[in-house]
Order: structure tokens, then C-alpha cells, then sequence
């Protein structure tokens, strides 16, 4: 009797998972084979929709799918936390997750396992320019945190090591911005999901500090980790970010030399014309500089305001020079100023998006854009729209009184 009483009870006892492989690791590739699938159908239908109201739409009815297949990959890790296949989906759901279920993934692997190499894929795919401001970044800085403080492997504590300098040098800006451009920046971080009090506590450190703290994280990285290699994304091994040396190395320069308050890098070169130019020759101007290319369509739309930006400013000590990289040749540079009507002067930075100009002044999002003083000195970055405008005008401002606005 007992044989067949086991026997009935095993057979009736309802499978959790219907139709799922039997093991974690074949349940969790079913999970990403199905987000693969979700995704492709997402995007095939959405190519088909005309106008952006039917894609946002569409894209809310399918948010329901992805929320319950991040929901799969928790239950997964859940119910077999000490297989593997626990961790590569925690780690899975905080690469591709959304809220809520991203910051469950973030949780267990804070309570559970800060310390497994196989966190790898997880750390390499976090990228602090998305995340620094956003609900969950404290959870990632968290994470961060106790990867480099437990996690035996080297990999993995460089990668956390970099990550959490760039966490601070980003939240370092921010706090720059909101002082800047408070309503603008307070509307784009509500969007994020972040209030007044989120933003309170950010303000619980300085500029100051947060940079101090991003430098001693990257000159750690360098001095422990250089040779580490860091990937745009797991399992795209062709598109390699270069070594962890090489990140940090670019970020000492974004705190060292062109963050707000720096005196900027000199820029010598020729123009698109072959003409010389230099940044140097400009000194006593309040100087924008915006790195464009006719490839890239956010270049072209700024194109209308700083044509007039220029006009109203005529006769005044303000100039603005472009940068321009990743056309076919100067040929294409020059008839692109001509058709747009562009009236001020570009340096020709090349065929390619990482220039001369671009590499020394680590522009990696186009269209780039830096203010400087009269001085020389950085005090805006990363301006679009009307900020460009009033920016320049603040400083012109501060140019006509007595101390020539001068920080001490």
C-alpha cells in the first residue's frame, strides 16, 4: 500500500510550473526564450503602427506580459535559491528588469548572494548613466557596495569599484543641475519617480564630496583592476568597452579636467575650411561649444536655436564654435554649413566619432555641449533648447559687473 499511496500523491500534486522544463536552468532559459519572443513581437507590431500615441498604447498593453515574466524569473530564484540558475535570474532581472521586480532582484542578491561570480553579467550591463537618479539607484549602490566589499571574485569587484565611481561623479552633476536648472531638472526627476524627498536626500552630500569620492574609486580601479574588461553587454562580446584601466581612466579625466569648474582643455586644430583655429583665441568671450555631426538628428534640430542664439548676440563678447565629427569628408561638412546656413566656425574632427577633439574631451553622446566663461572655465555641460541661450546670458551678465563675475 505504501509504494502506491506514494505513487497516487506524487501523481497528484500539481506541477507549479505547467509545462516548464523540469530544472532551474531550463525553466530560466524558457523565461528569456519568451522574453525574446515577447520582445520581437513587441517591435514587429510597433514598426507597423503610424502614429506615436497607437506605439505608446501598444507598449502599455504589453507591459503586463514583461511585468510577469520578470515575475517567473523571482519565483525561479525563490524557490531554488541555491541553484545557480537562482542567480543568473536575479541577475537577468536587474539587467532587463523594470520596477517593481528589479528592485526585488536587487534585494535577494543584497540579502543572499553579494559574493557569487556570477554576478558578472549583472555588474557589466548596469550603466550608472541610466540608474544614478533613478528609484532604484540606491539599491544599486548598495549592491555595489557589498559586491566590493564580499565578492571574492576580481572581476566582479572591479566592475563594482568603477560603477560606484561613476555613481558619484553622476550624482555630483545632478546636484550641479538642479542648482542651475532647478524646475527643469526637479520635472525630468519626477518623471524618474523621484520626489522632494529623494531629492533631500540627495543633497545630503556636496558636489564637492561626491567628486572626491569618485576620484578615489576610479584611481582604485586603476591601481587594482585595469586590465579587467568591461562589455556594453553580456554575451556581445564584439562590442567591448575596452578595459576597466581604460574606463577609469577617461572618467579621472571627466572629474580632473572637465567637470564644471575646470579650466577646459585647449582646443588647436583646423576648421572645416583648413583654417586655423584655437579655443585660445578666444579668451575674454563667453564660448559655447557644441560638438555636432549632419549624421545625428538631435545635432540638426539645435541647429534653428543656435543660428538664432548667434544673431541676438551679435556684437556681443560671445562666440560659438562647433566641433564637427563623423561626416563622410569636409566636403560634406562644408555643404551641410552652407545649406543650414550655419554662420560660425567648426573644427574638422575627422570621419569618425571618436576624433581627436572628441577623445580629449571624452564626448561619447552627440550633440555634446560645453559653456565656458570668459576665463576659460567650464560652468555649463550638456545643454539643449533654450538652457544653451540662458546660460550664455548669465554669463554675459556676470561679465558686466564689477568683479567680471569671478567665482573666488
Amino acid at each position: 500500500m505504501k509504494p502506491l499511496l506514494i505513487g497516487l500523491l506524487a501523481f497528484t500534486t500539481p506541477d507549479p510550473f505547467p509545462g516548464e522544463p523540469p530544472t532551474p536552468a531550463g525553466r530560466f532559459e524558457a523565461i528569456r526564450r519568451d522574453w525574446r519572443s515577447h520582445v520581437d513581437e513587441m517591435k514587429a507590431t510597433a514598426a507597423r503602427l503610424s502614429t506615436n500615441e497607437a506605439i505608446r498604447r501598444h507598449h502599455e498593453a504589453g507591459e503586463p506580459r514583461e511585468h510577469a515574466l520578470y515575475a517567473r524569473a523571482l519565483d525561479l530564484a525563490e524557490g531554488h535559491p541555491d541553484d545557480p540558475a537562482a542567480v543568473d535570474a536575479l541577475a537577468w532581472v536587474v539587467y532587463r528588469g523594470v520596477p517593481p521586480e528589479r528592485g526585488k532582484a536587487l534585494r535577494r542578491i543584497i540579502g543572499h548572494h553579494a559574493a557569487s561570480p556570477r554576478l558578472k553579467p549583472a555588474l557589466h550591463f548596469i550603466s550608472m548613466r541610466r540608474h544614478h537618479l533613478q528609484v532604484d539607484a540606491d539599491l544599486y549602490e548598495t549592491l555595489l557596495r557589498e559586491v566590493l566589499a564580499k565578492n571574492p571574485d576580481r572581476d566582479c569587484r572591479g566592475l563594482a569599484c568603477l560603477r560606484l565611481g561613476q555613481l558619484a561623479r553622476l550624482r555630483a552633476e545632478a546636484l550641479v543641475r538642479l542648482d542651475q536648472f532647478p524646475d527643469h531638472y526637479r520635472a525630468i526627476y519626477r518623471g524618474h519617480g523621484l520626489g522632494p524627498k529623494d531629492l533631500e536626500k540627495l543633497r545630503e552630500r556636496t558636489p564637492v564630496d561626491l567628486a572626491r569620492e569618485a576620484e578615489r574609486r576610479f584611481e582604485r580601479t586603476v591601481a587594482e583592476f585595469a586590465d579587467v574588461k568591461d562589455w556594453f553587454d553580456p554575451g556581445r562580446e564584439d562590442v567591448s568597452l575596452g578595459s576597466l584601466g581604460d574606463g577609469a581612466g577617461k572618467e579621472l579625466r571627466e572629474v580632473r579636467d572637465l567637470a564644471i569648474g575646470k579650466v577646459a582643455p585647449a582646443i588647436e586644430g583646423r576648421d572645416i575650411d583648413g583654417a586655423s583655429l584655437k579655443l585660445a583665441d578666444h579668451r575674454g568671450k563667453v564660448v559655447a561649444l557644441v560638438f555636432w555631426g549632419s549624421w545625428r538628428g538631435p545635432c540638426m534640430a539645435e541647429v534653428p536655436g543656435e543660428r538664432a542664439l548667434v544673431k541676438r548676440l551679435e556684437g556681443r563678447p560671445f562666440v560659438l564654435l562647433g566641433i564637427n565629427g563623423g561626416e563622410n569628408d569636409r566636403e560634406q561638412a562644408r555643404r551641410v554649413v552652407r545649406d543650414e546656413g550655419i554662420t560660425w566656425r567648426s573644427w574638422w574632427d575627422g570621419t569618425t566619432q571618436d576624433g581627436p577633439i572628441a577623445s580629449r574631451w571624452n564626448v561619447d553622446a552627440w550633440p555634446t555641449t560645453y559653456v565656458l566663461d570668459a576665463q576659460g572655465v567650464i560652468r555649463f555641460k550638456d545643454l539643449r533648447g533654450d538652457q544653451l541661450g540662458q546660460a550664455v546670458d548669465s554669463l554675459l551678465e556676470k561679465m558686466g559687473k564689477p568683479d567680471g563675475g569671478v567665482d573666488p
